[in-house]
């Protein structure tokens, strides 16, 4: 699907969804590619395409949906400019987060702020290289990706109601993807993305490659 949006430029869009009892790595690596790979063929600039993977467990389905920017007049550019670090510290303080603990983890800006009550989680806030809101949530941030680190984390966020075991949502952030993980083995999931997962856009100089936040949706 292709939308203008003024000044010779285009909004690219690929969409592709699955059913699946539990997600993994390697359903979540196959649809990001398949829409990467739709976006880029219609044009879009390498460096303007960004991956969002999500569960939707009412349908019992995983949907990847890519979007880049195509040029269609000369001399126009690929979609908006991204923001450099400056402009990241003003819009993480607007969210509420602290300017001191931001990092930028490839196409992701990621920053904290303390929980609001005693033992509370840091509250963590993760912007899209444009400046937009990807995640808001009580969590950790995590650059371990090792299975056993990701599992101690998750077990500290799953919360017991009466009978109901509630398990956290885990978000992976690599080169431009961000995937959401609610269900099946988060932990392994998590870690397998985090190691091997193969992204079109590679980490700058002094970048993290990844982070995992676990937390609730």
């Amino acid at each position: 699907m292709i939308s203008s949006i003024g000044a010779g430029l285009s909004i690219v869009r690929a969409e592709r969804e699955r059913t699946a009892s539990a997600t993994d790595a390697s359903i979540i690596d196959q649809l990001a590619a398949e829409v990467e790979d739709e976006v880029a063929t219609a044009g879009a600039s390498p460096s303007s395409i960004e991956v969002r993977v999500d569960e939707q467990s009412e349908k019992g389905t995983v949907r990847a949906v890519a979007t880049g920017a195509v040029a269609l007049a000369s001399g126009a550019l690929p979609g908006r400019e991204p923001i450099d670090g400056e402009q990241a510290r003003r819009l993480v303080e607007q969210h509420g987060a602290m300017v001191a603990s931001l990092a930028r983890i490839a196409s992701f800006w990621v920053a904290t702020a303390p929980g609001g009550k005693a033992r509370e989680a840091p509250r963590v806030v993760v912007l899209d290289r444009w400046g937009d809101p990807v995640i808001d949530t009580s969590g950790d941030v995590l650059h371990d990706a090792e299975k056993p680190s990701l599992e101690a984390a998750v077990a500290r966020h799953t919360r017991q109601r009466g009978p109901v075991k509630i398990e956290p949502t885990v978000w992976v952030l690599k080169g431009n993807r961000v995937t959401a993980i609610e269900s099946g083995d988060r932990a392994s999931t998590a870690a397998d993305l985090a190691q091997t997962s193969a992204v079109s856009v590679p980490p700058a100089e002094n970048d993290h490659t990844f982070v995992v936040i676990i937390g609730s949706k």
